[in-house]
């Protein structure tokens, strides 16, 4: 043992996994794939009201999510979310050319994007919208 790792427990979970322990950072690799595609959802937009009606949407999808996984683990949830936010963000911040006031639309998407969570999980709840499995 060196550190307190068994560098043999390691070599044979490299080995069975042809060469890559992947399951050790799915969050970071799922979240870097994520953020790719909130960049290009916000590259995509072409305006301002189509990026603020996107990132809606976007915060509604994560709020389903959010409703269905609300008896697991919160954590890689909430870190894919702020993946795709941050990447969304930074997309219609260079698409735009929004950086006169750039902390002002920083906090304005957040503020859309946590209203469009918020409503999609309060709708879910109340069972206005139901959430079938096939």
């Amino acid at each position: 043992m060196i550190y307190g790792h068994d560098i043999k427990k390691k070599m044979r979970l490299i080995k069975n996994k042809k060469g890559i322990a992947s399951h050790n950072y799915w969050l970071e690799m799922i979240g870097s794939i994520i953020l790719v595609v909130g960049f290009l959802f916000s590259t995509f937009s072409g305006s301002g009201v189509m990026s603020i009606i996107i990132l809606f949407l976007g915060g509604m999808i994560f709020g389903r999510i959010r409703f269905r996984t609300r008896t697991h683990s919160k954590m890689p949830l909430f870190f894919l979310t702020l993946f795709f936010l941050f990447g969304y963000i930074i997309g219609t911040i260079l698409i735009l050319r929004l950086f006169k006031h750039i902390f002002t639309w920083t906090f304005f998407f957040i503020l859309i994007f946590i209203l469009g969570n918020i409503a999609s999980y309060m709708l879910h709840e109340k069972k206005i919208i139901r959430d079938n499995l096939f």
